[in-house]
């Protein structure tokens, strides 16, 4: 599983150190994220120099477009917003899934655990 994951998963063993089933789920599927974490900014240093080159070239023609143009121009926008929303939605998994080990972790230690309403609002 580990070369899948990319030699993620034993950091997270030794990181987190799970214990139960459930526990190593969760290792598993934050591993899971890493590595889409890890390919995402693989395609956007791909895509950045793209876009950069662009908004220069813009910058320094003054040239109107035609239909066509634009559309190209669109889809390019689109390329890195939807890199950009995908790199919050993994972003957001990866808290998601911490927050939940963390619970997790304080219950079976005998710790007290925030409710749901005080962890979204940032009390401690």
């Amino acid at each position: 599983m580990a070369s899948a994951l990319g030699g993620k998963r034993p950091v997270c063993d030794e990181d987190i150190r799970p214990v139960g089933a459930l526990e190593e789920v969760l290792v598993q599927q934050l591993a899971f994220e890493f590595l889409r974490l890890g390919r995402l900014y693989k395609a956007d240093v791909q895509v950045a120099p793209r876009g950069f080159k662009r908004v220069e070239q813009d910058l320094n023609h003054s040239v109107g477009f035609d239909a066509k143009g634009e559309a190209m121009d669109i889809r390019k926008e689109l390329a890195s917003e939807l890199l950009l929303g995908y790199g919050n939605s993994v972003s957001k998994q990866i808290h998601r899934i911490l927050d939940r080990l963390e619970r997790l972790q304080r219950m079976r230690k005998g710790q007290p655990v925030r409710c749901a309403k005080s962890r979204a609002a940032g009390f401690n």
